[in-house]
């Protein structure tokens, strides 16, 4: 019984004792060149954002579409139940004293 005490008291003691030797530190290291990341990191940042889709586009017509948003705007007051994310209800704004 007391041997199993023992072995039972010296595993609880080496695992708290081997416990602070495996934590480490840890570093952020940043992906982008933008801020400090690496060089060699920029051309497949690119790809992907590419690939994506998003984004300003290029041309004459340089500005993102924003369609959705300004139908979203424009519903937003109105007290028809037609429009996608009406609730028929009246948004009241108080006036800052």
């Amino acid at each position: 019984m007391t041997k199993l005490i023992a072995c039972l008291a010296l595993l609880a003691g080496s695992t708290l004792f081997c416990g602070s030797a495996i934590a480490t530190q840890l570093v952020y290291t940043p992906v982008n060149p933008t801020f400090g990341g690496s060089g060699l990191n920029g051309s497949y940042l690119l790809s992907v954002g590419e690939a994506q889709g998003f984004g300003a586009k290029s041309g004459p017509n340089a500005s993102p579409d924003l369609s959705g948003l300004e139908n979203s705007l424009n519903n937003l007051g109105s007290n028809n139940s037609t429009g996608t994310g009406s609730t028929g209800t009246t948004i009241i704004i108080p006036s800052s004293p």
